[in-house]
């Protein structure tokens, strides 16, 4: 769904399962080989590699097309940490599965935070697999439409519709067996091919959605969930009008917790630029030492507040946010502010300065997204099966259903073309179905779980992609469950690594199936505060 790097500094997405295991002793043993506790999953055990140390890997084979159970077979890699001495009865597990969907987890095991690996000294063994579509399980790679230096700045991020054509014929009618309940279903193999019970899953961003998808079709194997940046099983709405309230909340409350500035004023020099483009759009050096031009437009504008406004710090909300102050000068007829972050914003998709380390970084899976976010996730006004020409069609006709002011200060168009990477429309709109392929795929729905399921939702109130707004409609889908709504003032769409109050309140719900509300913590320079929905 989203594609964001992957490191602590503001763009982790994982999911995390720690798993109540029934136990396989010998899998921690060394010198006893790793089999398969189920003689029906195939497993073969393979070398680590590097930054695996003290893991057991292996390879588990699971089918291309659930329907064809004994056809072509693919490889699910994992690594597995074991926790010595312990009874099999009471092993646990704690599992990493990379988000996106496309975002590669080995590769990126080098910018995981201690906090994770600190889990094994309390008795939690890891399991790291890596999804279908990203190597070194079976790899669905596309060289036309991954990132390459100086690529994002030309396209800013929005991958041209002949590349996006050309990746679906390349591929062909494998990219459909890419989906999320075929990667839950891959989870369970290598789970009961190791002979892991029950789970508690923590999901962040898609992981959220696809370990909602695991309880729905194994309810018996999961124990608790949490949610950290929390998404509907139903997915986005149309044009993500979530995201347009949040970005007005966001200016009000940075600026009311920051006191050098006031919303409404910030929110009127939104617009205030916004009409300067209109006549005059800004033209701009790329901040990767290209030279190449880009043009900044309202549209442009629009994709900017999406993934911001975020603190320059996010242990020091006191500080106005970059976007809002750059705003503020722009309205004042000061542009160097706002070009700087437009400059920057064209090669990174952030207000970050571009830099060596960034882009030696692991690369998202193009492919695996489009495959994903194109055919499963709602919002879109068309289905799979359509031909461009009637997406194009019904697209068109669902803006023109849209109030004019519905996105102000942008203009309905404006918003529907923003640049950034959150706007899939362009993108899935020439995505084609393959021969044979149904309409959208239904998820399996959280209506599915077990009934007595305890689940835990985390969002920060800066959160510009899965914002509070869609968090707050997911609690109250699962109100008749045990639910806990934790939201944290000044964090955006990673809390988990950087908070101990979000670290303790999971713990407390493994340890309990429960946590306590009315509750309110403070670190970080946030504050938490926890209800029921």
């Amino acid at each position: 769904m989203l594609k964001i790097t992957f490191r602590i500094a503001g763009g982790l997405l994982l999911v995390l399962i720690i798993g109540l295991g029934l136990g396989y002793l010998r899998v921690g043993m060394r010198g006893v080989p790793l089999v398969s506790a189920d003689p029906s999953i195939p497993l073969a055990e393979v070398d680590c590699g590097q930054g695996l140390r003290g893991g057991r890997c292996g390879v588990v084979k699971a089918p291309l097309d659930y329907d064809a159970p004994s056809g072509e077979q693919i490889d699910i890699f994992f690594a597995y940490f074991p926790v010595r001495g312990v009874r099999p009865d009471r092993l646990l597990s704690l599992q990493l599965i990379g988000g996106g969907p496309g975002q590669p987890l080995f590769q990126s095991l080098r910018d995981v935070p201690m906090w994770i690996f600190q889990l094994r000294a309390l008795d939690h063994g890891m399991l790291i697999i890596e999804p279908r579509g990203l190597a070194p399980s079976a790899d669905l790679t596309c060289p036309a439409v991954q990132d390459t230096p100086g690529k994002r700045t030309q396209e800013f991020g929005q991958t041209p519709n002949a590349s996006v054509e050309k990746c679906a014929a390349e591929i062909g009618p494998r990219r459909i067996h890419c989906n999320t309940p075929n990667t839950a279903r891959d989870f369970d193999r290598v789970r009961r091919a190791l002979a892991i019970g029950r789970l508690d899953i923590a999901g962040f961003s898609y992981g959220t959605l696809l370990a909602a998808v695991y309880a729905g079709m194994f309810p018996k194997a999961v124990r608790t969930l949490a949610f950290n940046g929390s998404l509907p099983v139903a997915g986005w709405s149309f044009l993500n009008p979530d995201q347009h309230a949040a970005a007005r909340r966001r200016f009000e409350q940075v600026c009311a917790r920051s006191r050098q500035c006031a919303g409404e004023e910030a929110w009127s020099a939104l617009g205030t630029v916004a009409d300067s483009l209109r006549r005059a759009p800004r033209r701009v050096r790329a901040a990767d030492g290209s030279g190449a031009e880009v043009i900044v437009t309202p549209a442009v504008l629009a994709g900017m507040i999406v993934p911001a406004p975020r603190p320059r710090s996010d242990d020091d909300p006191t500080l106005v946010d970059p976007i809002i102050g750059a705003l503020l000068d722009g309205a004042r007829g000061n542009w160097s502010a706002l070009e700087l972050l437009a400059a920057r914003y064209f090669v990174t998709g952030t207000f970050e300065r571009p830099n060596d380390e960034a882009s030696a970084g692991p690369v998202f899976n193009q492919a695996v997204w489009l495959a994903v976010q194109c055919s499963e996730f709602a919002g879109m006004p068309w289905s799979p099966s359509d031909d461009i020409a009637t997406r194009q069609a019904k697209f068109d006709a669902a803006l023109q259903t849209v109030a004019p002011g519905r996105f102000a200060p942008f203009s309905v168009a404006e918003w529907a073309g923003r640049k950034n990477d959150m706007n899939y429309y362009d993108q899935c709109m020439h995505w084609p179905p393959s021969p044979g392929e149904p309409v959208r795929r239904p998820l399996t729905s959280y209506s599915d779980w077990a009934p007595d399921l305890p689940v835990l939702l985390l969002n920060g109130d800066y959160d510009m992609q899965t914002t509070h707004e869609l968090a707050r409609g997911a609690a109250e889908q699962f109100a008749s469950r045990p639910t806990w709504y934790a939201r944290f003032e000044n964090f955006g769409h990673v809390i988990m690594p950087r908070s101990a109050c979000a670290r303790g309140l999971w713990f407390e719900l493994v340890r309990t199936r429960r946590v306590a509300d009315p509750d309110v913590c403070h670190d970080d320079g946030g504050k938490m505060i926890v209800t029921r929905p």
